[in-house]
């Protein structure tokens, strides 16, 4: 399955739950552990074709992602420009226009790329954890 492309970790361990119950299935109905796991390994198929159906399953339409790519970047030049008139309106200096629009970005960054940011962060199962360090980001 690694192989042909099936990699989240969600995704193989569902196919082993069901290769699992599949083989515990054959097992009760007679027969041999090597004949149960062949035949469910059989009729589960192939790997590339079920790499095939998870992508037919997970996929967006083509239309609909350029258009979310088109509104993301039309909000985004809607907030920069707002932001421009709003640095101009309050008589900023040149500087400070710098670096306001540093911050700016660096929002617009933090919240474009947070999906890219999610899988690599650290998974925090106390929930006393959780809190201190959601109160910690919050305060800093």
């Amino acid at each position: 399955m690694l192989d042909a492309g099936i990699k989240t970790p969600a995704l193989l361990d569902e196919l082993e739950s069901h290769l699992r119950d599949d083989v515990q299935q054959r097992m009760k109905s007679g027969g041999g552990a090597q004949e149960a796991f062949e035949g469910a390994a059989q009729c589960m198929g192939l790997a590339r074709a079920l790499t095939t159906e998870f992508k037919k399953v997970g996929a967006t339409p083509q239309a609909l992602q350029r258009l979310m790519v088109f509104i993301g970047l039309a909000l985004t030049a809607f907030i920069l420009c707002m932001s421009g008139f709003t640095f101009w309106y309050l008589g900023m200096s040149l500087v400070e226009q710098i670096v306001a629009y540093g911050a700016v970005a660096c929002s617009l960054v933090v919240a474009g790329g947070w999906r890219y940011a999610v899988p690599v962060l650290p998974v925090l199962p106390n929930q006393r954890t959780r809190n201190r360090v959601g109160a910690a980001c919050i305060l800093g």
